[in-house]
């Protein structure tokens, strides 16, 4: 996957889209306030749309780092546990 160049696809930009349209809705509740992060992931079953917000270095992985918290603690809730294997990277 790490080799797979990113396809341009309406479909999947339409629910970028409206990930990124849920997110201001969020901005404007009253209880908002900028120290909350948001990743917000929507998927029709064909395919996917993620928007990490809040994070102030885009090209961190701290937005990888919170969604793989957020699985490991829905994975417990199952009785299951979720482990990461080290490899290798692309060169």
């Amino acid at each position: 996957m790490a080799d797979e160049k990113y396809v341009e696809d309406p479909e999947t930009e339409l629910l970028t889209r409206i990930c990124a349209r849920a997110i201001e809705a969020v901005e404007t509740d009253p209880e908002y306030d900028n120290s909350i992060k948001i990743i917000l992931m929507l998927d029709d079953g064909k395919r996917g749309g993620i928007v990490a917000h809040g994070y102030e270095d885009p090209k961190s992985i701290d937005p990888m780092v919170d969604l793989f918290g957020h699985l490991r603690a829905m994975f417990r809730a199952q009785g299951k546990e979720l482990l990461l294997i080290p490899g290798e990277g692309p060169n």
